[in-house]
């Protein structure tokens, strides 16, 4: 999982092992490590609700969507999905090899022709 966060907009992207873990878990994360002292976890979670929502945890958040919408949009070619939570706008999308480049990793999802 990859994430960026700027004003008002947090993207998310994902590879295939993130998704089917999505699928499986309901959740992944990513875990930040800043010396010996200082971690921050940032979650992505699914829940059985219709709106998006962050909860701060100690030492990080996580966000939650809609179990539902990103299931459905996993099974699709659609690039991304997004929700608008206040001022912020949270974007879900599948991680693309760069267009110059082929991949054979596995690591990001086949582009759609």
């Amino acid at each position: 999982m990859k994430i960026r966060l700027t004003d008002h907009f947090i993207r998310i992207r994902i590879s295939p092992e993130d998704a089917h873990s999505l699928k499986k878990l309901d959740c992944i994360q990513v875990q930040l490590q800043f010396g010996d002292l200082l971690n921050s976890t940032i979650k992505v979670g699914l829940v059985n609700q219709m709106e998006s929502a962050i909860q701060l945890e100690n030492g990080g958040f996580e966000i939650l969507l809609p179990k539902d919408s990103v299931n459905q949009w996993l099974s699709t070619t659609q690039e991304k999905i997004k929700w608008l939570l206040g001022e912020t706008t949270i974007s879900l999308e599948k991680d693309y090899p760069c267009e110059h480049q082929l991949s054979s990793s596995g690591s990001t999802f086949q582009r759609p022709q």
